[in-house]
């Protein structure tokens, strides 16, 4: 009888991410090693979106609720370094909700388009493409965004020149760049490399 060889193909998750409500559509499309923690999938999260880390996050999936547990004052929060993403999503149509910033509740809605086996493939993840700068960070969740762009988007509001100077720079909210995603994912991925080269 023929012996089977073990597969040597990293299985990956092409995933959808929109934030939820956003005035205006706000998405990525990444493509992630199924052998990713959550507490990496959320600094990939961080990354391929704009955030800033500033802010508690947690990853719903159904009724169990996954985040930092140094952060966590509910108990029922569960370990994120514990778990990969293959130990939770398994098919085409899988979906979990990503939230950041308790208190703005920015929710991100995460679904995967499709499952597929490489040989290869990056150690983390790659950004494919997306739509849209992410908001500003503590401008007051979906309602504050809104009322950010239509100041901002006014060059004759009188405070336009307010609301620019606090966010530091001449926001666009059409602006993204995957390859700069990208680029930010590499450096990543070599930081990694090199914490576990120097462990092993």
């Amino acid at each position: 009888m023929a012996v089977r060889k073990k597969s040597n193909l990293n299985k990956f998750f092409q995933l959808r991410i929109n934030l939820k409500d956003a005035p205006l559509p706000i998405w990525r499309r990444l493509l992630v090693n199924g052998d990713v923690t959550l507490d990496q999938l959320h600094e990939i999260l961080q990354l391929s979106m704009g955030w800033s880390g500033y802010h508690i996050h947690h990853f719903h999936f159904g009724n169990t609720i996954y985040g930092d547990i140094a952060d966590a004052k509910n108990k029922k929060i569960k370990d994120q370094t514990a778990i990969k993403l293959s130990d939770i999503l398994n098919e085409e149509g899988d979906q979990f909700i990503y939230e950041y910033d308790l208190a703005d509740s920015w929710q991100h809605e995460a679904k995967v388009e499709r499952v597929v086996e490489l040989d290869g493939g990056p150690a983390l993840a790659r950004c494919i493409m997306g739509k849209r700068a992410c908001p500003p960070e503590d401008v007051g969740g979906t309602e504050g965004y809104r009322s950010f762009l239509e100041v901002v988007e006014d060059p004759e509001n009188p405070e336009i020149e307010e609301k620019l100077t606090w966010v530091g720079c001449d926001f666009d909210a059409n602006s993204f760049d995957a390859r700069l995603v990208n680029l930010q994912l590499t450096l990543m991925e070599a930081n990694l490399s090199g914490a576990l080269a120097s462990i092993f």
